[in-house]
């Protein structure tokens, strides 16, 4: 029966601890959210993960308060205010965001690290740690977020000062960029590559280039500009808004087959400009 005890014994500590799981939830609007987590039973008190940023900009990142309100310690802007003047940081002081390589905290960026730590002890309601850590993230562009351990930091560090790794080790998702088009062809502006033309308040009444024109000494929002715009771009091939910015002409958001051959901008879009071309209140 010793045997057997001794065997389970050594079996359970070479058992390897269950993986960490981390999600990248993309809101579509510029931001997204990295969820951590650590697994059922397991609490985290410390992570230093490394964020990576392609294709587009990391602008800010930060702990979720909300979900996350006593992970506010930030060990390498500790470590900065300790260097400058010992004993002077406090709990919530600075940000999570360090050097990947090495101590120290510095400006949001592509290619960094999140250090952060939940260490306000017993008396501190949920100062245990957390199974999940929300981080969240906004980007100026649609970006590919990659998500790492950081060696340097322990990676995800639990109650009991152990360990636990990201399961497949590097984690990676788009966060895309929000957008100015609020109207309901939001399917067919993606689909063009959302042009900022299509966000004009007027585009869809024959409106191509969001200016005003004067037409027999008054003002117009639909005139012979537009009319140009719309000839440029009529019967063509479409690549993109901006080497074909007349995409604006393409009143009725829908694609239009012209002898057999699918176009942007047609004949629809020119009853939609003449129904509008140098009249009042569009």
């Amino acid at each position: 029966m010793k045997k057997i005890l001794v065997s389970l014994l050594v079996l359970a500590l070479c058992a390897p601890a269950m993986a960490a799981t981390v999600t990248i939830n993309d809101n579509a609007d510029g931001t997204g959210t990295i969820v951590v987590d650590a697994g059922a039973g397991n609490s985290i008190v410390g992570l230093g993960l490394n964020i990576d940023a392609t294709g587009g900009n990391i602008t800010a990142l930060s702990i979720d308060a909300t979900a996350n309100p006593t992970f506010n310690i930030y060990p390498d802007a500790a470590h900065d205010r300790e260097v400058a003047t010992p004993g002077s940081y406090t709990y919530g002081a600075g940000t999570p965001i360090a050097d990947q390589v090495a101590a120290g905290e510095v400006a949001v960026g592509n290619n960094v690290a999140i250090s952060v730590g939940c260490l306000n002890g017993a008396s501190t309601p949920g100062a245990t740690g957390a199974q999940t850590i929300t981080i969240n993230v906004t980007v100026d562009a649609t970006t590919n977020i990659c998500v790492s351990e950081n060696a340097l930091r322990g990676g995800i560090v639990l109650t009991d000062g152990t360990g636990v790794d990201i399961d497949g080790t590097t984690v990676c998702g788009d966060v895309t960029a929000g957008g100015c088009y609020t109207g309901p062809d939001q399917a067919q502006w993606d689909l063009v590559g959302k042009p900022d033309s299509w966000c004009l308040v007027s585009q869809c009444h024959g409106d191509a280039n969001g200016t005003t024109e004067v037409i027999s000494k008054v003002v117009r929002q639909v005139g012979y500009q537009d009319i140009n715009i719309l000839v440029a771009g009529f019967n063509k091939a479409y690549v993109d808004p901006v080497s074909t910015p007349w995409i604006a002409a393409d009143f009725n958001h829908a694609p239009e087959t012209i002898s057999k051959v699918s176009r942007r901008v047609g004949y629809a879009d020119i009853n939609i400009l003449l129904a509008w071309f140098n009249k009042s209140g569009v």
